[in-house]
């Protein structure tokens, strides 16, 4: 099947792209109007583009059925500042529930279920249930169309991480294993868990050099240290 998404509905390119595109990360992102309204709100148009200077950029879709816009980019568009809040697996059902769309009034902390910690350099709180947080300031909002299902990438700069030190190895690094990540799939409900760990090889210009060629790879799922060795063994001979 050939897909040109010129000729596609705005549904089937989402169908089509979110099932491809995926599994997605989620920024569970909390903000707050200029009136002192609260909102917290689930993203998985997210991700990490630059660590110097340190920028995530979300997007809060225009909604297709009826070219409305969201409140959390309302918010940010007010006060430009925002907490991103890493969802594990203990937290995704509390987080689908927050997607629900609430009056700008309700603030989503309590319909959700969560409580509500003050971050220590912005006006939005952060999700205490939420092992890592992530205070931003926002450093520019780029519509990318004026139509439903076009997005809006809320670039922001990250100046303070929290992480709960239980994620933490002796060495301060982050055991990724403690971190349950959740992350958006194609389906509407669907959300895929991350916790077993597959090692990549530590592939260098040398086995190009010593001749190994990349069919030696292909078809393998993981590799191990001892695999590794072996690599090299070969690549020596």
């Amino acid at each position: 099947m050939i897909l040109d998404l010129k000729d596609l509905k705005t549904a089937e390119k989402q169908y089509y792209l979110q099932h491809v595109v995926a599994p997605r990360p989620v920024c569970f992102a909390s903000t707050i109007d200029k009136a002192g309204n609260i909102n917290l709100s689930p993203f998985s148009f997210f991700n990490l583009f630059s660590t110097n200077p340190p920028i995530v950029i979300f997007s809060p879709a225009r909604r297709m059925r009826d070219n409305s816009t969201k409140h959390t980019l309302q918010n940010v568009l007010e006060v430009p500042e925002v907490v991103i809040n890493i969802v594990d697996y203990d937290m995704v059902h509390q987080t689908s529930l927050a997607s629900c769309e609430f009056p700008a009034e309700d603030n989503e902390f309590i319909k959700a279920g969560f409580t509500e910690e003050p971050a220590t350099l912005i006006r939005p709180p952060m999700v205490k249930e939420s092992k890592v947080k992530m205070e931003c300031i926002v450093l520019e909002v780029k519509p990318l169309g004026s139509e439903g299902g076009a997005g809006n990438l809320v670039i922001c700069e990250v100046l303070r991480m929290h992480i709960a030190d239980e994620l933490l190895d002796d060495n301060k690094k982050i055991d990724q294993r403690k971190l349950q990540l959740v992350a958006r799939l194609g389906g509407g409900n669907r959300a895929g868990q991350f916790g077993q760990l597959v090692d990549f090889l530590a592939v260098d210009t040398e086995y190009h050099v010593a001749g190994l060629q990349p069919g030696f790879l292909r078809g393998a799922a993981r590799f191990h240290a001892a695999d590794q060795r072996a690599l090299r063994l070969r690549q020596a001979e």
